[in-house]
């Protein structure tokens, strides 16, 4: 699993892979802000605790798209501490984990999805090698398939699912599970966008396209890399709609 943005470098860089299906229609990555803070404008004054990871995904858009510079940005060491204390401050997240641990600190943020602003790629990506893909294509229609009737049974009734993710990871609480469960109803993640008329993991040539006009416009991408090497369409012309 994966993101579409992910698999582009790997095209550029000569590696046989391909996307299959796009379970997440929006990257969950957003910004978490202080209550006073309404809309990304109020952002360009602020320290903002970002991960290194986000020099090759996010980073250049929001750079490019308001104005942010490299000097705002503090290290995200992934603990929504040093947000807590500097009030002048907003943090990165998935819009499904950090806002519960910042409320769980007493402060009710206010939240920007990258997605909602024109963050194109998509998130939660299948990808298999080329190789795979030519000795086991059946199996992996099947799995495309299967993966999205999953999720439509998990957001009827989670309960199952939930007992296996608690079980791997007895930290996670009741409480964390359903409010990231009411976040990607929210929000539309998975069953939002192409996914209500073409079915859960759907993806168009018009989407990829974007992601690599972004790509290329930021500097994260060589304009000559043919962005459709980088997924089918095969496996989601006939996927269950949530």
């Amino acid at each position: 699993m994966g993101y579409d943005f992910q698999t582009l470098k790997a095209v550029e860089s000569g590696v046989p892979v391909t996307t299959l299906a796009a379970y997440f229609q929006k990257d969950p990555q957003a910004l978490m802000a202080h209550p006073d803070v309404k809309g990304w404008s109020d952002l360009k004054t602020r320290t903002l605790f970002i991960a290194s990871g986000s020099e090759t995904s996010f980073w250049p858009w929001l750079k490019t798209m308001y104005g942010y510079t490299d000097a705002q940005k503090r290290p995200y060491a992934f603990s929504v501490a040093p947000f807590l204390v500097d009030k002048n401050s907003a943090v990165q997240g998935y819009v499904t984990s950090e806002p519960y641990a910042i409320e769980q600190g007493g402060v009710k943020p206010a939240i920007l999805l990258l997605a909602d602003a024109g963050y194109p790629p998509y998130a939660t990506t299948l990808v298999a090698m080329q190789a795979t893909l030519d000795k086991k294509g059946d199996a992996l229609a099947r799995f495309v398939k299967a993966s999205a009737e999953g999720w439509i049974s998990y957001f009827k009734d989670p309960a199952a699912g939930n007992a296996l993710i608690k079980k791997d990871n007895p930290k996670m609480t009741d409480d964390q599970i359903a409010y990231g469960i009411a976040k990607m109803k929210e929000y539309g993640l998975v069953t939002g966008g192409d996914a209500g008329t073409l079915g859960v993991g759907a993806m168009t040539d018009a989407r990829w396209k974007q992601t690599y006009d972004v790509m290329v416009a930021t500097h994260l991408l060589d304009a000559r890399t043919d962005y459709r090497k980088a997924y089918t369409l095969k496996y989601v012309g006939a996927l269950p709609r949530p």
